[in-house]
């Protein structure tokens, strides 16, 4: 079991490197027996700014899942010494979905939790520019309720124009169910009988203009009225199935709380996922 890039302070000329972790981001499994978070190591030396005396260094990134009693120490499973956004915990699946991600590109990992392998299932570098050369491109990926299917959202473009394409791929095979078409600007969540809904947006209000859903038996995007979903977009996020919360640790030793409180800070209540 590893337990993360921090470790003991480590000596070097000028001084002594100490070690530090920040939590980034933290998600319920999709059953609610395990969470999972990501941990951004750094080390420092010196404590003063002002004289120049203080120097940081990251170490990279790392996911790690633990149960959700809190009953055994955090486990690190997934390490690429990149920066990890959009975790999802498909524990009935049997795998944990993440985006890795610089200034240029994304990449979706998929890491299997019986045997430890990962592969990488998409990249924006493979699929078409939506963007002139110096605009931006990003993909996530969200895994249906059951984690038998991923919809694969990438969006692209600049300040003045934003694109975007969408495909779903079957979690197992990667096999692709759904092929890739271009979309306005949109966001994806998926619903409880298995549907896949794309919310349009106003790319300058930010409003919706419609929605379209997307199921297996059909194969087809089409237009339905929309159903004005108010939960997570999948049965993994930081909302359990019972409409508890999960935040951010303030450090590797605490790393998530658990909130049983039905609302959050700001009085709103915690919707769990199900929308139909």
């Amino acid at each position: 079991m590893r337990h993360g890039l921090l470790g003991i302070a480590s000596l070097a000329l000028g001084g002594c490197w100490v070690g530090d972790a920040r939590i980034d981001e933290v998600v319920w499994s999709d059953d609610d027996s395990m969470v999972a978070f990501v941990a951004s190591f750094s080390e420092s030396r010196g404590t003063d700014y002002e004289s120049f005396g203080y120097k940081d260094r990251e170490l990279g990134e790392e996911v790690f899942v633990m149960p959700s009693d809190l009953s055994s120490p955090p486990e690190s499973v997934f390490s690429r010494g990149d920066s990890f956004s959009a975790i999802y915990l498909m524990n009935d699946a049997g795998y944990l979905l993440a985006r890795t991600a610089d200034d240029t590109h994304s990449e979706l990992w998929q890491y299997f939790l019986e045997d430890g392998s990962s592969r990488e299932i998409a990249d924006t570098d493979d699929w078409p520019q939506l963007g002139p050369p110096r605009g931006y491109s990003s993909m996530r990926g969200v895994p249906s309720p059951d984690g038998a299917l991923i919809a694969l959202h990438q969006i692209g473009g600049d300040f003045d124009e934003e694109r975007a394409m969408l495909s779903i791929v079957d979690a197992s095979a990667l096999e692709v169910v759904f092929p890739r078409v271009e979309i306005r600007e949109a966001g994806v969540r998926w619903t409880s009988d298995g549907r896949l809904l794309v919310v349009q947006l106003d790319t300058h209000l930010g409003l919706s203009e419609g929605v379209l859903a997307w199921s297996r038996s059909t194969g087809v995007l089409a237009p339905i009225v929309d159903p004005e979903c108010q939960g997570p977009e999948t049965t993994s996020s930081d909302i359990s199935s019972d409409g508890r919360g999960l935040e951010r640790g303030y450090s590797f030793d605490e790393p998530v709380i658990i909130v049983e409180d039905p609302q959050d800070y700001e009085g709103t209540p915690r919707v769990p996922f199900g929308c139909d």
